[in-house]
């Protein structure tokens, strides 16, 4: 059994509706109803993890357990879903772009006021 169904069904065999365990939780019904349909996308991974174990404790469920499916789970929709790294940008082209960056810096800085040549008169 889901964690989901398991959620639902000890609810309903207590016979208390979602709208009960929304108040009483303070959690959107939107979010419970994910919960038990087991949708946990777009939902913060830490958050649903505290809304299992509360909802659990309200239900008198083990929460350890549940919290372990749910990691299993999340886990498994992790695997397939690996990113590929960006490839390596060639070094001397991130040299090249460096260095731009450092002359267009340069050109902006106040330049020191350089104090004009005297003319010396040469004794003859």
């Amino acid at each position: 059994m889901t964690i989901g169904k398991s959620l639902q069904s000890k609810r309903l065999e207590k016979k208390l509706s979602l709208t009960d365990v929304s108040h009483s939780l303070k959690i959107d019904e939107k979010t419970l109803q994910q919960i038990e349909a087991d949708n946990f996308t777009g939902l913060n991974p830490v958050v649903v993890r505290s809304y299992i174990r509360q909802y659990a404790s309200l239900l008198g469920l083990d929460g350890a357990k549940l919290l372990d499916a749910y990691t299993k789970s999340a886990a498994q929709a992790k695997a397939p879903a690996t990113q590929q790294a960006a490839p390596v940008q060639n070094s001397s082209r991130l040299r090249r772009q460096h260095r731009k960056r450092r002359r267009k810096l340069r050109s902006s800085w106040p330049r020191p006021k350089r104090p004009l040549p005297t003319a010396t008169a040469s004794a003859a």
